[in-house]
């Protein structure tokens, strides 16, 4: 028989043949290069992964694991062991309820339970085959399982593109494996969070859905499309809205694409998923629902209100007047739990849920615009700053860079611009309204449809995951929550180069002939050059500019026999605040406490008895000749404090919150508790940082440098400027960071020079 089928083919039917292997062999070998990659940052070197932020113990607990370290261990460090917590009166029972029971799952019914279980069990089964302790779990097991379905999602989505020319589908697919297994994405996945299972399922469901798009339609290939999307909604229960959408916008095209032969099961396996979607909406748990709603009500409406816009938003949301008092405050702060646990507020904030917080937001436009330019800020990293990498061999939030160029390439492009993020939406549905109403509109309405559908989805899509982290959670955790938002800006881009490359491919050399026969990529390839001109102008206009006096150097004093350049940053009653332009030296910023078994390990962020102010006052000061230390003022300046040090206080009434966002990060500086101190050399403080952001002067350096500004949670931590330019923390014991001091220089002064980096202002007599 298969040779009768031979027999039967042409030279074409051979070639296309060939064409299959070797796209096969080709999307195969990329597949395996992700992987590769993928396993080189997971697995080559030291442990990493992503630290707790206090989520995984809902998953932990469900699954048997515990901890293996002490409590005061678990902040800011990644571990990737942890311990099985075997449960039962037999050793096959206590297996089994390793295996197969979690504990409590209405509490929290996520799909992410069933992938842990399977990699309980891998650890079980390398326990026995090692004679290891049986107890042991090593989250690496999960990573693997992730990686080898990541490997099969993105083998999945290069199956489903193609561009004609060879070298340019290899391009792309390369772009796509530099773009999604970047550093910030992968490492995830050795980690309990459910954003490892979101990213996988989502690249499923874009590999499915581009499938829905072949001339004919493969029923499998659908069948595996709304699970993907069931997989995105179960493993992150924000996702179900917009899945439940994406569902209804692609139906009709569906429909039309299946036809009346296979309708039925169209309409049965959308209703199916679409049916499972509502099940699992209704069985959120109400802790998640509540936590949620406060965050989004007083850490999002709340958040940074002035006294009347307090009262007005209180009275428009229906809410007591005594809730004011919870402005600026989170679900878990402990200063509020017995207040909010009171059934009195219990009973009054009960009435606030999702959709009248929404609707506040639909009255109030203006303002959602301006929460909204707060997600946009936070949209620029992929991974959160505030979870660490390594485990305790490695000093505290210390970072992962391997493999991140597309991380760093993200921070450097506006992707944290609110119009930039609009403008990419907007040309993604752009296109594909374009290609359903203009291109197929009279030759092929099942395409016509299909690419209307995927304009709504794909816009709708983006949009809700670019609005609702805020309206659902306010500013808790946003930047981890944006992730969500982040794929789909990825994904959005990964379109505008496909359309960029398959506009080459298929144009060939330039003629009046060619440009006539492939008009229709033109109205494409001018919007992808449009967003990379708006791209270059939204960064000539957010570059270091100079108003004035200010954002201009000066050159002053002379140490290790170099002369000190500054900037001037501010200028106040008379008073120039100057910046050194680059750090002087590096160290740390305070000695371990011998008295504190914390502070002995990672340092004390009291900027009083610091090692950086003794020798910025003492030894530094002394690069300064008598005629310019005759100039500087010694200035009475508040230094903020952490929650340990508040014997100190001198003014304040709050915590200060933590944004790595600089110009978000002063936000509450003006309450936060605080101590005065007089000095003549000063670190830079959070308020300087932002004021230099947003007056669009430069603050990265070529090291990470130290701020005054404790972390207020804890003891030992300080914020840093890093060289990507947001705001980080460290332990005060770190050596390598940078010291760059403020001085501040009386006016009256004449001076000569241009005011440039390279030819600074100096003073002359």
């Amino acid at each position: 028989p298969s040779c009768v089928f031979l027999m039967g083919l042409n030279d074409k039917d051979f070639a296309l043949m060939d064409q299959a292997k070797g796209n096969l062999i080709k999307n195969t070998a990329l597949s395996l290069l992700a992987v590769i990659i993928i396993i080189y940052v997971l697995f080559s070197g030291p442990p990493v992964g992503l630290s707790d932020n206090g989520d995984f113990d809902r998953i932990m607990h469900s699954n048997g694991l515990e901890y293996r370290v002490p409590t005061e261990l678990r902040r800011f460090i990644y571990h990737n062991n942890y311990y099985i917590s075997y449960k039962g009166e037999t050793r096959l029972e206590e297996l089994c309820n390793a295996l197969f029971h979690i504990e409590n799952f209405r509490n929290y019914p996520s799909l992410q339970h069933f992938f842990v279980k399977l990699s309980i069990g891998v650890n079980i089964l390398i326990n026995y085959v090692t004679g290891a302790d049986s107890r042991i779990y090593r989250i690496e097991a999960l990573g693997l399982i992730y990686t080898f379905l990541y490997g099969l999602a993105l083998f999945a989505l290069f199956s489903s593109i193609r561009i004609k020319r060879q070298w340019l589908d290899i391009t792309l697919k390369l772009i796509i494996i530099v773009m999604f297994c970047d550093v910030g994405y992968v490492l995830y996945f050795n980690s309990l969070y459910g954003e490892a299972l979101q990213n996988i399922f989502l690249v499923f469901s874009v590999a499915f859905g581009i499938r829905l798009f072949d001339e004919k339609p493969v029923k499998r290939n659908y069948l595996l499309f709304v699970l993907s999307l069931l997989g995105c909604g179960w493993t992150k229960f924000a996702n179900i809205p917009v899945v439940f959408l994406v569902l209804i916008f692609l139906l009709p095209g569906t429909l039309m694409l299946f036809g009346k032969k296979n309708r039925l099961f169209a309409v049965l396996s959308t209703t199916v998923v679409l049916v499972s979607l509502v099940i699992l909406y209704i069985s959120i748990p109400k802790w998640m629902e509540v936590q949620t709603s406060y965050n989004s009500v007083f850490f999002g409406i709340l958040r940074n209100t002035d006294e009347q816009q307090t009262q007005e938003y209180v009275e428009a949301l229906g809410m007591p007047r005594y809730m004011e008092k919870f402005k600026n405050t989170n679900y878990y702060m402990t200063s509020i739990k017995e207040a909010i646990n009171h059934e009195q507020f219990k009973k009054d904030f009960s009435k606030i849920n999702k959709f009248k917080i929404a609707v506040f937001y639909l009255k109030h436009p203006g303002y959602f615009l301006e929460k909204l330019n707060i997600t946009a800020l936070n949209s620029g990293i992929i991974r959160p700053v505030y979870l660490s990498n390594y485990g305790p061999q490695e000093p505290r939030l210390t970072f992962c860079t391997t493999f991140e160029f597309w991380g760093n390439l993200r921070k450097a492009l506006p992707f944290d611009n609110l119009i930039f993020n609009f403008l990419i939406i907007l040309t993604a549905f752009a296109y594909l309204f374009y290609k359903g109403v203009i291109v197929y509109r009279e030759n092929n309405r099942v395409k016509a449809f299909l690419f209307l559908g995927a304009a709504f989805a794909a816009a709708g899509c983006a949009l809700y995951n670019f609005c609702v982290p805020y309206i659902a959670n306010g500013e808790g955790d946003i930047a981890k929550h944006m992730f969500a938002y982040v794929q789909s800006a990825d994904f959005i881009v990964i379109l505008l180069i496909y359309l960029l490359l398959d506009g080459v491919s298929r144009i060939g050399p330039i003629s009046v002939h060619a440009l006539k026969h492939n008009r229709r990529f033109i109205p494409a390839a001018a919007g992808v050059l449009c967003v990379i001109l708006v791209i270059c102008g939204l960064a000539v206009l957010t570059s270091s500019r100079k108003t004035g006096m200010i954002g201009a150097f000066i050159e002053l004093g002379e140490y290790n026999g170099k002369k000190m350049t500054w900037q001037i940053i501010n200028h106040r009653n008379g008073v120039y605040t100057l910046m050194a332009a680059e750090p002087v030296t590096k160290g740390n910023f305070s000695e371990s406490v011998p008295s504190n078994a914390s502070l002995e390990k990672y340092g004390s962020n009291i900027w009083l008895n610091s090692r950086i102010r003794d020798f910025l006052n003492e030894d530094f000061i002394k690069c300064f000749s008598d005629e310019e230390l005759a100039l500087l003022e010694t200035v009475n300046h508040r230094v903020l404090l952490s929650a340990g040090n508040l014997f100190l206080k001198e003014t304040g009434e709050q915590e200060i919150f933590w944004s790595h966002v600089p110009v978000l990060s002063d936000r509450d500086y003006d309450n936060s508790y605080a101590v005065l101190v007089r000095d003549i050399v000063t670190l830079p403080n959070l308020r300087q940082i932002a004021d230099m952001s947003r007056n669009g002067i430069k603050i990265k350096k070529a090291m990470p440098y130290w701020l005054d500004t404790p972390y207020y949670s804890n003891d030992s931590m300080l914020r840093i400027v890093e060289k990507d330019g947001y705001i980080y923390m460290k332990d005060a014991i770190t050596e390598d960071i940078g010291i760059v001091p403020c001085i501040y220089l009386r006016s009256g002064w004449s001076m000569d020079g241009k005011g440039t980096l390279k030819e600074p202002y100096r003073i002359v007599n």
